[in-house]
């Protein structure tokens, strides 16, 4: 969950796909904020990019041992939070 400032809000895109994909919501501590969180349909479509990605990633990463790939994901998964 990220929340916008009146900024971000303004250029946030309104396509259907994007309204299909996050949900807005008001802060409960700032009126003036707006959080965007991930629909459930967000989170599939991205488990779908992700899929995606690594499919086309694959032919970089594959003169990799097996401990450089581990390596890898450890540090993708910290980029993204985990």
């Amino acid at each position: 969950m990220t929340s916008a400032s009146p900024t971000a809000r303004a250029s946030t895109s309104k396509s259907p796909a994007t309204v299909a994909s996050v949900r807005r919501f008001a802060s409960e501590e700032d009126g003036r904020s707006v959080h965007v969180a991930l629909t459930p349909e967000g989170h599939a479509l991205g488990r779908e990019l992700t899929a995606e990605i690594s499919e086309l990633l694959a032919p970089l990463t594959s003169s990799l041992s097996a401990t450089e790939r581990r390596r890898l994901g450890e540090l993708q998964g910290r980029m993204r939070g985990r």
